[in-house]
C-alpha cells in the first residue's frame, strides 16, 4: 500500500512540476518591461538612485522611487 502512495504522490509533484513550468512561461510581463515602484528608506536614496539608473538604461523599464523614512516605509508595506 505504501508503494502505491509513494508513486502517486510521485506523479502529483511530476505534474504539479509541469504545469508550473507551463505557467511561467505564458507570461510576459516582467520587471524589464514593466513599471515599477519601489519603496526606499531616506538615508540609501542616492544608491537606490544610480541602481535604477543603470536598470532603465539596459532594460525597457521604468522604476519610480518614493523614499521615506524606514517607519513609513514599513508602514507603507502593511
Amino acid at each position: 500500500m505504501r508503494r502505491y502512495l509513494s508513486f502517486f504522490l510521485s506523479i502529483a509533484l511530476l505534474f504539479l512540476i509541469i504545469t508550473c513550468k507551463q505557467n511561467v512561461a505564458r507570461t510576459e510581463k516582467t520587471i524589464q518591461s514593466e513599471q515599477a515602484t519601489v519603496l526606499v528608506d531616506e538615508s540609501i536614496q542616492p544608491i537606490v538612485e544610480d541602481l535604477v539608473q543603470v536598470f532603465e538604461s539596459k532594460y525597457n523599464a521604468k522604476i519610480t522611487i518614493v523614499a521615506k523614512s524606514e517607519a513609513e516605509v514599513i508602514q507603507a508595506l502593511s
